[in-house]
């Protein structure tokens, strides 16, 4: 499941100061979600979800993502909650991979 949420038009739209660019996704996997939730000693996880990936630009122009660092909130979690978030991670891991690779624009600069 995902959802997004545009901050710059929510903020404007409210009559609030211009944040510039600034999405927020939320990603959420029923199956995960089921595991934590359905266990009255792991509920309180819930305050984490659904996993946010935030998409922004800052005044340099260029564009950032930032995310929750499941690797580490699973080593910080008891046995219930951890091995959890550590598939979180790995989702997390896969879903930016894009984010690793070289700019197109550098690519294409060889030419």
């Amino acid at each position: 499941m995902a959802k997004s949420f545009d901050f710059q038009k929510s903020l404007l739209t409210h009559g609030r100061p211009d944040p510039g660019r600034l999405t927020v996704i939320k990603l959420c996997s029923p199956e995960l979600a089921t595991r934590l939730f359905s266990n009255d000693e792991t509920k309180y996880v819930s305050v984490m979800a659904p996993c946010s990936i935030s998409v922004f630009e800052k005044s340099d122009g260029h564009t950032y993502l930032a995310t929750m660092n499941m690797g580490l909130m699973a080593r910080l979690m008891g046995d219930g909650v951890g091995p959890v978030l550590a598939e979180i991670a790995a989702d997390d891991a896969a879903i930016l991979r894009f984010a690793q690779a070289p700019p197109a624009v550098s690519v294409l600069a060889g030419r």
